[in-house]
């Protein structure tokens, strides 16, 4: 069960941020490093499971 919070907190702040930075700035970079992010937390978390 804590899992699966973790899991759910983790891709909801991702989004939240992505969506200010898409807000802010268009910029492919910007897009790039926001999927490198998102694949290193879940990477980790399955990791951790």
């Amino acid at each position: 069960m804590k899992w699966i919070t973790l899991i759910c907190l983790l891709i909801s702040s991702t989004l939240i941020e992505s969506r200010i930075i898409f807000k802010r700035d268009t910029d492919v970079d910007h897009h790039k490093h926001i999927a490198d992010m998102y694949n290193l937390l879940t990477e980790r978390t399955f990791k951790g499971l």
